[in-house]
Formats: structure tokens, C-alpha cells, sequence
């Protein structure tokens, strides 16, 4: 028994030990090498390349201990017994089955408690995962399973009592439904085909060499193959970073399998495989080959004595306070390790990115990332093709998060909510959406929905209202065209999904088969009518449905249990990349870099729940039952992972990085980066870092031109392009914001609504004036009915019946609605005492003569009133907040004073001059406040300026606001008084406020 210690490169050692025990190639040829799985023999691959200097040789058989499918084929073509097991059942066949089997268990009243009894399908598909993990342990460890009643009888809680009466129904079923489909399952075949071979080898040794490679040893099945090779002549095992040189005291307290903080150390899988196989570390030598390259040890130079320091069991950490007087951690241990803390993990892609870019500037420098974080490896090959490398994460990737799964999901998404105006714009601005059509044209008739029917209040959505349906009947009444794409390119590809009856149950196979039709029809263009099932992720996807077609016709659900059931599917299916070669950089699962040789190892991702990655929760057993079953402990892989780490940090050039928050939210250092800092405090030693890559990162994504504070906009556009009329409320906006009006009467800018605009406080104020409008309508003059407010309800009622599906309008707005009609009439009957006519909604207009020419000034008054003796009230009822009154008689908020100089002006066609007062007309300016609030629903507001001849006054100010745009060097200035601009102003991007507003540009300060 051999190994190659910490530090080293294993898979050049390996091979260099290789050739130098073979003679000549034929005997090269005839060995074997037994690797933990497939994707490590690439490595030792390019490593008898590197050996041989790219010449030609004859390579050993390389093969998988553990890859069923390898091993099977292997053991079948020599003609070997393994029991004649049937073939492997499929993951996904399993978890449906085990679906089932806890579905009924549930609903035949197994569940612990009400909330297990409404597990939607999504959740008991992920049980049946878990529960497959168990099974595969159970068979794995090899565990008795009649311990089942013994733990049964034991002090725990009536929740484990079922789930445990649960376990024992699987454990006896399970293998009758196996008997019945001639299926097996995997672990059982790997052992079976494992065992198998470990036989054949004892009745017959093979010719060459045999060596067992990197692997640690945690299946028992792996461990009877690793005895037999031992009793070949040339049979050899080879241990991955064993620590010869750790304490006695410190390796034999790794005997405890119950204690965490054993199990999670990096040599407590060594430990437990060498008790299996009845070794003392004493007589593992050294790997013949090591070390004859005269390069890197890392026991020589103190890493491995830091490595030790920081992973001692959290028991024997006492043990820190010692390290100065024993001078065990040295300065030179980190010579070469490098830590960089990055902001998020978006930095830290790129910091990573700058490394390996860094290390192709010397010639045959290679870089390797060794991360158990997948999103950061695709970050960081995202990061890599900004300068055209090519280098795809060898831990692969999910299958739900390739571009075929995320429209399927998106479309699924879209029938859930009914295609509402987001989701079906999501589903048809996929990268693979074309409906039959050329993609370009496609895109722009999507475009043309959007703008037309999707952005907006959409008063028409609610499910019971079928909104596609309506919006292709709102289509028919607006666009023929776009009507017709509605129904062509998107009604009849989605047909089968639309037809679909959401309250009756289906089975699975049938769903995802529709799902699938629907997908392809939603992709095919005029070329290609297999778009999604095209390249490797297209491939994985197509087999996975058709798995799901073989499977998952006894699977009955509602339709709209679908989703969550296919999102647990999906997640489960990893799609490993064909081809990740690049000459000198690597992205790396973990176990891949056991193998990887790099002059640089860069180590992501080192946060907790990551590096280590959390234990998955066990819905099916506590801790205690675990190890009274057998099992091992339930942070069994925390000692592998933290194996994993320790043989990458004691290679000579290692960086390490993590991220200080995740999606915003603050993150936790490892536990072995918080260990090595505390290791580092005691010691005094300070750990280099590498701020040069924060800095590039920075500058990479910073403007290097000269940055020049804007100015407030303030453009002055000829006068032959100035607007000629206003309206009451533009000439408000004139007033504070004039930059506004520029943009959108001169620039012709309008800001899009939002997508199924909610609606908001406009929307209530108009329906609240159609209301009250309505009533004076109805009663313009006189003294009101009896039953005023019930028909003031009823009124109301009407107006509010297209929203009676908005809930929150209906509980919210309907009721401010009645507290206010009840003011409302309460107020009237006093304010109707000497009232001639009413008039509501009423529009008028009149001109001033301006330097550039007459202005057209128009209003529309919410109410005005003519009482007996000829005199005007103006009323302006509102629902939010009202202009102070201060700002009416200063001129600052001109909206009743426009309307005051309209009846001045005669603006008015249906009002009769003859009605009016000869002087004096205007009596009163108010504003209505109507908040419906309980308590005070409505307010009166009187704004009219004492001692003033409102008429007048009016007209000179409007006419100096005019003629002063009517000078070629006024500009429209952006916000001039930025205590009176507009906050909800669509045009504060456009005329970058935020970039200018803290800036006194010109000395004028806030005034302009």
C-alpha cells in the first residue's frame, strides 16, 4: 500500500510510478488503473502525454471503479458473473416509483401531522429523492435492516414512529416492485459488478500491473475490491494526501465515527479505510516515482504543518495556543497562498477570471479553479469568453438551467398565470421563441403586441375572464393583423396546453408529452422545426421527456401541480460538457482536482454551505438512528470535502477566494478560511493577498475617459417649434418643470406604460370623477331627491362593475367610495342653497397673444357652479394630496386660476354670459378633498386669494409665463425650484437629475 503525499502533482506521480514498475510497452499495456470514476482518467491521460513528451505509447486500461455502466460492460465482456442481475433501473423511473409508494402512504393516513397530508406533488417527488439517497446508503453500508424495530422501541418521537413504520414498508416492498419491473438498483449492480471483479481477479490475477488510484475508499464494495488487488503480485493501492507525519494521539482520536468533529476532518476517511482494510499508517509507503522530480514538497516547506494546525479537531483546537512555543507554523508556510475577499460573487468571477488570463502571459503556465460552487464556474467561464477562451466547468451543469429547460419553463410559467402580460412576454422573448416563423419577425410583431394591448391598466386579466382570449378579442377590435398573429402563432401552437382542463386530473406522461408538443410548435421556424432538441443540451432535455413519457403514466396530478413536479425532475439531471479541454486552464468540481495537475490551483467559492456544502436535511432519519442503523454519520462528506480542500491548498501556488455576500445578503467565510485566520492571529503571521486583481477588477469595469459633472438641462429650441396651446396642468408643468414639456410636445417623447399596469391613485381619482360627475349631471340644479345618496351608490355601483374581479379595489376603493358619497351629499345640500346651475366635466378655452403669436389655453373644470345673483364657485375635487393654498395665491398652482380666467374670457360655450355677474364673478376657489377615510371622508379646501381681482391677476401672470417661452433664449430648464418639481415626472431619467441635482452649477442653487 502506497501513497503520494499532499502537494504533489498525483496524476503525474501516478504515472511516473507506473512506468517505472512496467517493462516496455506490451507490459504497459497489459496494466490496469482503477480510478474513482471516468472524468479522472482524462487527467491521467494527459499525463502519460506530459511523461512521453507527446510521443506515441501504448496506454494501461483505464476504468471507472464505481461507473456502473463501465463497469457492467467490462464484467460482461470477460465473461464474468455477477449474478446475473437485471438491468439498472433509471434515477427518474425510481423517484417516480418511490413517489407513489410515499403518496400512498400519505393518503392512507401516514402522514404525522395536517401539513405532511398537503405536501404538494413537487414535495413528495423531493422525498422520494431523499428517500432514494437512503436506500442507495442503506445498500451501500450494507445495513441490517431488521435494526428497523429496534429503533422503532426506541425514545423517539410518534413522527420518526411512522416514518420508521414507513421505512419498513419501502424496505419490504421496494424489492417486489424491483422483481416485477426486472429492474435492480444501481448501488446493488455496482456492488454486485465491484465484488464481481474482485472475485474474478483472486480466481484469475490479470497479466500486468493493477493499481487502485486516488480513491478514498467510502463505499465497503470499493474496499473488498482494494483487498483483492492487495493479494495480487502486482497489485497495488495508491492513497490520495494520507498524513504520515500527523500526531499519534491526534490520527487515533479519528477512530469515533460518532463525533463530528472527527468525521469532518480530512484524514477521517483515510483513517476509516485503512481500519477496513486492516492497516497501520505506519506501513504506507511512499508511491514509487514521488519526489523524483526534485519538486515541490510540501511537508518540507511547513504548508502541511499549517494544514494541520488548521483542520485539528475542534476538541484539540486548545492545542493553537502552543504553535508559537513549538515554532510548528513557520512564515514560509504560506509563501504562495494568497487570499482575496471580493464584494460579491460577481467580483469574485472576475478576480478568478484575471488570474487565469494572468497566467497565459507566461509561456506553458497553467491555471486550474477547484470549486464546489456551479454557478461560480459558469460565471467565471462567462468571465473567460470576454477574451475569446473557451473553457466549460468539467462539474457540468443542471439540466433545468439550460436555454431548452428555461423556455419550457416559461411557457408552463405563462399557462399558470394565464398568460398574463409579463409572462407571456418572457415566454416569447426567448432566444428559441419563433412560432413557425423567421425569429426577426416574430420579435416584431411580439413588439407590436406589447405596445398596443400588453402595457397599460389590464382591467380585462383575472383568470375566470380566460385574458388570452380576451386579449385576442381586444386584438380583432384594434390591429386585423396582430389579431391574426394572436391566433396563428400563438392560440394554436399553445392549443393543446389551452385545452387542457385545470380541474381535472391527467397523468404525468400525458402533461409533459403536451408540454413538449407545445415547446417545439413555440420553436420550430421556417428551417428548423426540432429547434429545442438540437445540441447536447436539446439531446439531454428530449431524453429526459421521453423517460418521463415511459414512466410517468401512473403518475395522476392536477394540471397545476405539473410545475412544481417538473422543477424537482429537472433539478435532479446534471449535463456534463463533451469536451472541456483547454491546453492550460481548467474549471473543476473537487473530486476532478484530485487528479488535475496546475502550476496555479485557484480555490472559489470558500463560503459556508459551500466549501464545505451543507449537510442535505434527512427527512428520514435523526442522527442517532443513522448510527444505531448503521449508516454513516450525516456529515460523513464534510471529511471528504475537507480532504479535497487540504490537497489543494498544499500545492506550492494556491489562491483562494470568496464572496462577502451572495444576492445581497452577507455571506460567512468557510470554516477552514475562519480556522486559518485563527491560526494566523496566534502565529502573528499575516496571510498574503492579491489587492492588484481587486484593482483590475475595478478598472475593467470603470470609465478611463475624463468624467465632467453634467449640466441641468436647459435646451432652446427655435420658436417655430414651441407648443402654441397648454393645457390647464401642462401649464403647471411648464411652471416647475419645463423640461418636461420640452421632451414630450417637442421631442415627442412619451414614457411607455408599464406591463399590465396596476392600477393606481390616478386611476381611483378618475373613476371617482366619473362617479361624481355623473350625479351633478344628472341633478344640475335644484335641491336633491330623498334617496340622493342611494342613487349616488348606485351610480357608483356602475362604475366599479369592470373592476368587481380586482379584489383590492373592491375591498379597498369601494369602500372609500361609500364614506365619501356620504359626505358628498351631506355637503351638497348645504352648498345647493342658493345654486342656480351646476356644470361638471366642462371644457373651455381661450387665446393670449404672445411675441410668437396667440397661445390656445384650455381647461376642463371638475364642477362649476352659478349661484342665483350670477357669481362663479370653481371646484376641483381631489382624491390625493391638494395644492397648499399659499402656492394658489402666489401663482405657483394655476389649475383653478386657468379656470377662473376662462370664465373671465367667456371661455366657456355652455355658459351664457347673461348668467353671469357684471363684476366680482368669482366667489370661491376650492378644492373637495375626498380621502374617504373613516372620520373625515371628505374636506372642503377654499384657496380664493382676499382682496384681488382674480380674473386679472390670473391673466397677467399666465400671460408672463408665455410670453417669457416666447423668447428665443428662454430654455426649458429641467426642475428650476426643486422643492416644487413634480416627484412622479417621467422625465427625471431623461434629463439625468440625479446627476446634477447635488451640483450648484451655475450659482443659483435650488432657485435656478
Amino acid at each position: 500500500m502506497h501513497h503520494i503525499p499532499h502537494g504533489r502533482p498525483f496524476a503525474e506521480d501516478l504515472v511516473r510510478g507506473v512506468m517505472a514498475m512496467t517493462n516496455g510497452p506490451e507490459d504497459l499495456a497489459d496494466s490496469i488503473i482503477l480510478l474513482p470514476n471516468r472524468r479522472l482518467s482524462r487527467a491521467v491521460r494527459d499525463a502519460f502525454l506530459r511523461m512521453s513528451e507527446g510521443g506515441a505509447q501504448l496506454l494501461p486500461r483505464m476504468l471507472s471503479i464505481g461507473d456502473v455502466d463501465e463497469d457492467s460492460s467490462e464484467l460482461v465482456v470477460a465473461g464474468w458473473d455477477v449474478d446475473d442481475l437485471p438491468q439498472v433501473i433509471d434515477p427518474l423511473e425510481r423517484q417516480l416509483y418511490l413517489s407513489r409508494l410515499i403518496t400512498e402512504f400519505i393518503n392512507a393516513g401516514g402522514a404525522s401531522s395536517s401539513e405532511e397530508a398537503k405536501l404538494s406533488l413537487g414535495e413528495v417527488m423531493s422525498l422520494a429523492r431523499a428517500l432514494a439517497e437512503f436506500l442507495d446508503q442503506v445498500e451501500t453500508a450494507g445495513c441490517d435492516l431488521n435494526k428497523l424495530d429496534d429503533l422503532v422501541q426506541g425514545e423517539h418521537a410518534q413522527h420518526w414512529s411512522k416514518i420508521l413504520t414507513f421505512l419498513k414498508i419501502v424496505t419490504e416492498t421496494w424489492p417486489q416492485i424491483l422483481q416485477e419491473i426486472n429492474r435492480s438498483d444501481p448501488v446493488v449492480w455496482r456492488n454486485a459488478a465491484i465484488r464481481a471483479r474482485a472475485r474474478a481477479w483472486q480466481a484469475s490475477p490479470p497479466k500486468g500491473l493493477v493499481v487502485v488510484a486516488g480513491s478514498t475508499g467510502s463505499v465497503p464494495a470499493t474496499q473488498d475490491l482494494m483487498k483483492a488487488v492487495m493479494t495480487l503480485d502486482r497489485g497495488h493501492l495508491v492513497l490520495p494526501g494520507l498524513d504520515t507525519g500527523m500526531e499519534n494521539a491526534a490520527w487515533d482520536d479519528l477512530g469515533d465515527p460518532e463525533d463530528e468533529t472527527f468525521v469532518a476532518h480530512p484524514q477521517y476517511p483515510l483513517r476509516q479505510l485503512l481500519d477496513a482494510l486492516d492497516f497501520s499508517r505506519s506501513e504506507v509507503t511512499v508511491w514509487q516515482g514521488t519526489y523524483e522530480d526534485s519538486g515541490y514538497n510540501a511537508e518540507a516547506s511547513g504548508r502541511i504543518n499549517l494544514l494541520r494546525e488548521v483542520m485539528r479537531p475542534a476538541r484539540q483546537t486548545d492545542q493553537w495556543r502552543r504553535i508559537p512555543e513549538r515554532q510548528m507554523v513557520k512564515p514560509d508556510s504560506v509563501d504562495g497562498l494568497h487570499l482575496v475577499e471580493c464584494y460579491d460573487r460577481r467580483q469574485e468571477a472576475e478576480v478568478i477570471g484575471l488570474a487565469m488570463r494572468e497566467a497565459l502571459e507566461v509561456p506553458e503556465k497553467t491555471a486550474a479553479l477547484v470549486t464546489a460552487d456551479l454557478k461560480l464556474a459558469e460565471a467565471v467561464s462567462d468571465v473567460l469568453r470576454r477574451w475569446g477562451i473557451a473553457v466549460a466547468p468539467s462539474a457540468g451543469k443542471r439540466l433545468i438551467d439550460t436555454p431548452p429547460a428555461q423556455f419550457m419553463r416559461l411557457i408552463l410559467e405563462a399557462w399558470i398565470e394565464d398568460f398574463s402580460a409579463l409572462s407571456l412576454l418572457a415566454m416569447a422573448r426567448h432566444q428559441l421563441a419563433a412560432a413557425g416563423m423567421e425569429k426577426s419577425a416574430f420579435r416584431q410583431q411580439i413588439r407590436a403586441l406589447e405596445l398596443k394591448l400588453l402595457r397599460g391598466p389590464q382591467i380585462r386579466t383575472g383568470r375566470h375572464q380566460n385574458g388570452f382570449a380576451a386579449l385576442y378579442e381586444e386584438a380583432k377590435t384594434k390591429d386585423d393583423e396582430l389579431a391574426a398573429f394572436i391566433k396563428t402563432r400563438l392560440l394554436t401552437p399553445l392549443e393543446p396546453l389551452l385545452a387542457l382542463d385545470r380541474n381535472a386530473q391527467t397523468d404525468l406522461a400525458t402533461i409533459a408529452d403536451i408540454h413538449g408538443q407545445v415547446t417545439e410548435a413555440m420553436s420550430a421556424t421556417p428551417e428548423d422545426s426540432l429547434a429545442p432538441w438540437q445540441g447536447q443540451d436539446g439531446y439531454r432535455l428530449g431524453q429526459f421527456l421521453h423517460k418521463i413519457s415511459l414512466y410517468g403514466g401512473a403518475i395522476r396530478l392536477d394540471p397545476e401541480a405539473y410545475q412544481s413536479a417538473l422543477m424537482v425532475l429537472m433539478s435532479g439531471e446534471m449535463i456534463y460538457p463533451d469536451d472541456v479541454s483547454h491546453p492550460r486552464l481548467a474549471i473543476l468540481g473537487t473530486v476532478e482536482a484530485r487528479m488535475h495537475t496546475a502550476d496555479l490551483i485557484i480555490l472559489g467559492g470558500l463560503n459556508e454551505g459551500i466549501s464545505p456544502a451543507a449537510p442535505p436535511a434527512d427527512p428520514w432519519m435523526s442522527q442517532k438512528m443513522r448510527i444505531d442503523l448503521g449508516l454513516p454519520h450525516a456529515h460523513w462528506r464534510v471529511g471528504h470535502a475537507a480532504h479535497d480542500a487540504v490537497m489543494a491548498m498544499a500545492r506550492p501556488h494556491v489562491l483562494m477566494t470568496r464572496a462577502e455576500r451572495d444576492d445581497g445578503s452577507p455571506q460567512s467565510p468557510s470554516r477552514w478560511l475562519q480556522r486559518l485566520d485563527a491560526v494566523m492571529k496566534v502565529t502573528g503571521i499575516t496571510l498574503p493577498s492579491r489587492p492588484d486583481l481587486l484593482a483590475y477588477t475595478k478598472m475593467m469595469n470603470a470609465y478611463d475617459g475624463e468624467v465632467k459633472p453634467i449640466a441641468r438641462p436647459d435646451p432652446k429650441p427655435p420658436l417655430d417649434v414651441r407648443p402654441r396651446q397648454f393645457s390647464a396642468t401642462r401649464l403647471d408643468t411648464l411652471l416647475h418643470d419645463p423640461y418636461a414639456i420640452y421632451a414630450e410636445e417637442i421631442l415627442k417623447l412619451k414614457a411607455l406604460p408599464d406591463l399590465a399596469e396596476a392600477l393606481g391613485a390616478s386611476d381611483r381619482g378618475t373613476l371617482i370623477h366619473k362617479v361624481f360627475c355623473t350625479f351633478i349631471e344628472t341633478y344640475p340644479k335644484g335641491s336633491l331627491p330623498e334617496d340622493a345618496l342611494d342613487q349616488l351608490i348606485e351610480m357608483g355601483r356602475l362604475a366599479f362593475k369592470d373592476y368587481d374581479h380586482d379584489l383590492s379595489v373592491m375591498t379597498f376603493w369601494w369602500q372609500r367610495f361609500t364614506h365619501m358619497a356620504a359626505w358628498f351629499v351631506t355637503n351638497e345640500e348645504s352648498w345647493r342653497k342658493d345654486l342656480k346651475m351646476s356644470y361638471a366635466e366642462i371644457r373651455g378655452e381661450t387665446t393670449i397673444p404672445t411675441a410668437m403669436g396667440d397661445i390656445k389655453v384650455t381647461a376642463k373644470a371638475d364642477r362649476i357652479d352659478i349661484t342665483n345673483d350670477g357669481r362663479v364657485r370653481i371646484v376641483d375635487y381631489k382624491t390625493g394630496a391638494a395644492p397648499a393654498k399659499k402656492n394658489v395665491q402666489e401663482g405657483r398652482a394655476l389649475q383653478l386660476r386657468v379656470e377662473a380666467l376662462l370664465v373671465g374670457e367667456n371661455g366657456y360655450p355652455d355658459i351664457g354670459q347673461d348668467d353671469l355677474a357684471e363684476d366680482d364673478i368669482i366667489e370661491k376657489l376650492e378644492y373637495w378633498k375626498l380621502s374617504g377615510k373613516r372620520g373625515e371622508p371628505g374636506k372642503s379646501a377654499p384657496v380664493m386669494p382676499k382682496d384681488e381681482d382674480v380674473i386679472a391677476r390670473s391673466r397677467d401672470g399666465i400671460t408672463e409665463l408665455l410670453q417669457r417661452f416666447a423668447d428665443p433664449d428662454q430654455g426649458y430648464r429641467s426642475e428650476p425650484l426643486a422643492k416644487e418639481a413634480n416627484p412622479y415626472s417621467d422625465y427625471k431619467y431623461l434629463a439625468r437629475v440625479r446627476e446634477w441635482l447635488v451640483q450648484d452649477d451655475d450659482g443659483e442653487g435650488w432657485s435656478g
